[in-house]
């Protein structure tokens, strides 16, 4: 990108944009957002993300069961009691992430964003 390219790139852009990291919170502060507001805003949104994630992972679960092995009501939640208390006394998804792949052979790698889901060759 050339001299001529930057600028035109950085007149494209909007006002906030513009300005500093500084000069951007201080137009908060001004109108009366704290860095602990943000902070606080960060958190609640970031929860609200996670709680939406595993909402999701579980309603896809019962349908999946349903749909693939004819899962009815009473099996579901007898599987979702079990994944609930799976996933509460888990350590942390890497140890169960392990765990599937040394009881099952099946790889889990979440960070490819295609074939999350492998199963290993023998």
């Amino acid at each position: 990108m050339n001299r001529q390219q930057r600028r035109a790139y950085k007149k494209s852009l909007p006002a906030y944009k513009k300005m500093s990291k500084e000069a951007r919170m201080n137009a908060l502060v001004k109108n009366g957002i704290t860095p602990d507001d943000l902070k606080k805003c960060r958190e609640e949104g970031y929860q609200m993300g996670v709680e939406s994630a595993v909402i999701q992972c579980y309603a896809a679960m019962c349908l999946a069961l349903n749909e693939q092995f004819g899962f009815g009501r009473e099996r579901l939640l007898r599987a979702l009691t079990a994944v609930d208390e799976k996933v509460v006394f888990a350590i942390d998804s890497a140890e169960m992430c392990e765990e599937v792949f040394k009881r099952f052979g099946i790889r889990m790698d979440f960070s490819q964003g295609m074939d999350r889901v492998q199963e290993e060759s023998a």
